[in-house]
């Protein structure tokens, strides 16, 4: 999988997104009050908000309930794209990590 994958389903402007939630991830990750199964959910749970902060922005007025559904369904999809994002991105840092260590191990 490579990262025009990602750019299919996240929207552009929302790609800076996927990096804070990396950050964020992170932070939690280093924490001591955070167990490490929480932190795909709560990743979900601020990526959710932020998606809904920026698709309220730029979008129109909804006139009917359809509009409305169609924009609660695309904030949902958008944040969950998103925090999958981050969390993918984790994941490959720490399997390129674990990959070379048995490398060097085998030498």
């Amino acid at each position: 999988m490579d990262i025009s994958v990602v750019t299919q389903y996240i929207r552009p402007e929302l790609m800076v997104a996927v990096v804070i939630l990396y950050c964020i991830g992170m932070a939690l990750k280093k924490s001591s009050y955070i167990r490490d199964n929480l932190i795909p959910i709560i990743l979900g749970l601020v990526s959710i908000s932020i998606c809904a902060i920026y698709v309220l922005s730029v979008s129109e007025k909804p006139g009917n309930y359809q509009e409305v559904l169609a924009l609660i369904f695309n904030i949902i999809v958008q944040g969950i794209c998103c925090a999958a994002a981050a969390v993918y991105f984790n994941q490959i840092g720490k399997q390129t990590k674990k990959m070379i260590s048995e490398d060097s191990k085998e030498e």
